[in-house]
């Protein structure tokens, strides 16, 4: 049996609950909140860690583990409870879903990933390409787009999937178990990827709005 102590603390607007789980042998716990609110998960490169949703928490415990959330709600007595116990044996056959969650946060080198902010300035727009008067971006740019939005339309297959078909399907779709894995580190450099990119648009975006090029008094220094 599973043993659960939970700990509140006002933080603004918001709640932060502390919560430990206790179990003398390895069992799966379902920990959903009772607070008047979402589950505002811990999160790792933008995602939710391991095991967490907006209701609360899925995972095995194996002795002592502790967890913590935040939750846009009052304090209460009593900010979780534990609605499932079961044998981690149950999952032996796994889901798409666990699969991906379960692989970690380690990524490969950049150069072996794909495509990266420095290589995509690099390759920089053709000369010809910038007095085109389109509105698309530069080819290089546009590849590099694409083959990240074809990824995260696989993971959200992978993360979609409800049932042990879906999940075969989702994971033959991309190459198998050691794809899924490849697809994982990939979109993790792609995450670091797409906000630098982000914030070097909104920076250039922002001295392009006040730049102004004094084109007549130049001309009459010419």
């Amino acid at each position: 049996m599973v043993s659960l102590t939970c700990d509140t603390t006002a933080a603004g607007a918001a709640t932060l609950v502390s919560l430990t789980l206790s179990s003398a042998e390895p069992i799966h716990v379902r920990v959903e909140n009772c607070l008047d609110g979402p589950v505002w998960p811990p999160r790792k490169q933008g995602v939710p860690a391991a095991g967490w949703d907006e209701e609360g928490f899925s995972g095995v415990v194996d002795g002592r583990l502790a967890l913590g959330y935040a939750c846009p709600a009052d304090p209460a007595d009593q900010p979780a409870h534990i609605v499932e116990e079961r044998p981690p044996a149950d999952e032996a056959e796994p889901t798409a879903r666990s699969l991906v969650r379960e692989l970690g946060d380690a990524s490969p080198p950049r150069d072996a990933v794909g495509p990266t902010v420095d290589a995509i300035d690099a390759v920089g727009p053709d000369p010809r390409e910038r007095n085109a008067g389109t509105d698309s971006p530069p080819p290089a740019v546009s590849a590099w787009l694409e083959e990240v939005e074809q990824r995260l339309a696989h993971a959200d297959r992978l993360d979609g999937a409800t049932s042990v078909s879906e999940a075969a399907d989702a994971v033959d779709a991309v190459g198998g178990p050691d794809e899924v894995r490849t697809l994982r580190d990939r979109l993790a450099t792609d995450r670091e990827a797409l906000v630098a990119v982000a914030e070097r648009c909104e920076s250039i975006a922002d001295s392009a709005e006040t730049v102004e090029i004094p084109v007549e008094t130049l001309a009459h220094l010419a």
